[in-house]
């Protein structure tokens, strides 16, 4: 009986110091500022325990933060125990996500050993309130669509981009945008071939005669202009041939 008592006590000594070693934190900032401290080498470890896809303010500050968690088992523990180590709990409030925040650090690790090559990339971050990776591309570089194509196709609603700027696009806008630039070129191309055309055509000036024909313009002789007139259908008064002789003379 003895024996078991002692037992017993040892058990209840072992809860009560793992419950107050859990519950060493004020808030969830608090927390959260554990977790960064303890994370080691940003190459070799997680900041965020499994379960958690990322933590940030609430309402400004550092005490009230909101956890992202999947939508799974694991996530629910990872509540759990985020509950079961702060004081003041109303310092926490939660939201479901997809993937996990190790899921996309090991991406982020991964696409990173490629930046600074030649694909169009210049910057990557996890953006922990959307769940997502940022990558930051080169608008103008010419294996920007590719890299778009490859990593939306290999990490689907993980990753996300941005052309020279903060403006988010998904990869179907990449493209789109790639093919309205490729139209635009096809345009300006068209518009100077018809100007081309244009001029090449009405350089000269053309000249229609009366009887419907159409033939280049070049300056007509006395003999031809007279012969015009002689030919039309409208015949002028008798006197007009002289008059006509006069002024082209």
């Amino acid at each position: 009986m003895k024996k078991i008592s002692i037992i017993i006590l040892i058990v209840l000594l072992l809860f009560t110091t793992t419950v107050s070693a859990q519950e060493q934190f004020d808030s969830a900032g608090d927390l959260w500022q554990h977790w960064q401290m303890n994370a080691g080498d940003y190459y070799s470890n997680s900041p965020y325990p499994d379960g958690i896809s990322g933590a940030w303010s609430t309402d400004g500050g550092m005490t009230n933060l909101t956890f992202g968690i999947t939508d799974n088992e694991e996530g629910e523990a990872a509540k759990n125990a985020v509950l079961s180590q702060i004081m003041d709990k109303d310092t926490a409030s939660f939201v479901y996500h997809k993937f996990s925040y190790r899921e996309l650090w090991e991406v982020r690790l991964e696409i990173e050993k490629s930046l600074g090559t030649d694909n169009g990339m210049v910057g990557i971050g996890i953006y922990e309130n959307e769940n997502r990776i940022h990558i930051d591309m080169d608008k103008d570089h010419k294996a920007t669509q590719n890299t778009v194509k490859e990593l939306s196709k290999k990490y689907p609603e993980m990753v996300v981009f941005e052309l020279g700027g903060p403006v988010v696009v998904t990869a179907q806008e990449v493209m789109e945008n790639s093919r309205s630039n490729y139209n635009y070129l096809w345009f300006i191309l068209l518009v100077l071939v018809v100007c081309a055309v244009i001029l090449t055509v009405f350089r000269k000036k053309i000249f229609i005669h009366s009887d419907g024909t159409v033939s280049e313009a070049v300056k007509p002789s006395f003999s031809q202009v007279k012969l015009l007139v002689k030919n039309s259908d409208i015949r002028p008064p008798s006197d007009s041939e002289k008059k006509i002789d006069d002024i082209i003379r």
